[in-house]
């Protein structure tokens, strides 16, 4: 595959700039886990209930945190960062139907209601996610790690998670303006944050079992890479499968885009 034909894909709009959004978050979510102030925006990635006691120790400043409510906000913002940092990139195709499909006066304000509607339904998943943490901190690691691993493989060969990825190269018809045209997008974002939690929340919430923190953003970076690739895989039906499939590059989705 010719590398102008990589260039010309990754500059198709609105590519570059959910790129861009996306490395904000990753150098946010990097130099905020290494900085232990509770005021960093991505501290969430320290505070999670099994990396407490590790980050804790390291931590001699006052911490507003106490505060349940403060706690949680700074919790979420930084789970919003790890949706911004590892999502992004997979919502291109999607957000490039509104791009082409909306008058250019309404290209950004389409875009923006559908990213709204794609993070509100995320950020439930990460209430979920802080309790369940919560609930299994006094749990012991290595009993967590097995159980997580197995869910983890079992949902990867489910046909539930076949389905997800199935939908997610859907798109949905938009009005040409109006109220209709708002709706239209804001529901097209929550209709696809449905698909991607079915077919990746599991992995979404492993990386976060890890206490250590280099062991997280490695572990988040995979993963990021591995959901890109896999949502360009070619649909197949509802079945079970072996839990990570390979094939070749060639019968992918996104080599066919790339060639177009």
């Amino acid at each position: 595959m010719k590398i102008r034909s990589y260039i010309w894909f990754l500059s198709q709009p609105p590519l570059p700039i959910l790129l861009l959004f996306s490395s904000i978050a990753w150098l946010l979510l990097y130099f905020g886990g290494h900085d232990h102030s509770a005021h960093s925006l991505s501290a969430t990635l320290q505070d999670i209930p099994m990396a407490d006691q590790h980050h804790h120790m390291h931590n001699h400043s006052p911490a507003p945190t106490q505060n349940p409510f403060y706690s949680a906000f700074i919790q979420l913002s930084g789970w919003l960062t790890m949706i911004v940092a590892m999502m992004f990139p997979l919502l291109h195709n999607a957000i490039r139907h509104i791009w082409l499909r909306s008058l250019p006066r309404l290209r950004l304000v389409g875009s923006v209601l559908f990213c709204l509607g794609y993070l509100s339904l995320w950020l439930g998943v990460g209430l979920v996610c802080n309790l369940m943490l919560m609930a299994l901190k006094n749990t012991a690691p290595l009993q967590i790690a097995l159980v997580a691993s197995a869910i983890v493989l079992l949902w990867q060969a489910s046909p539930m998670k076949q389905w997800g990825l199935n939908y997610c190269h859907y798109t949905q018809r938009l009005a040409l303006s109006g109220w209709q045209y708002a709706y239209d997008c804001l529901s097209f974002g929550v209709k696809k944050s449905c698909w991607c939690i079915v077919s990746c929340w599991h992995l979404m919430v492993f990386p976060m079992l890890f206490d250590s923190f280099l062991l997280l953003y490695i572990s988040m970076l995979i993963v990021c890479m591995w959901m890109f690739v896999e949502q360009h895989l070619s649909p197949r039906p509802a079945n079970w499968y072996l839990p990570f499939r390979l094939e070749s590059l060639r019968s992918t989705a996104l080599y066919k885009q790339v060639r177009a």
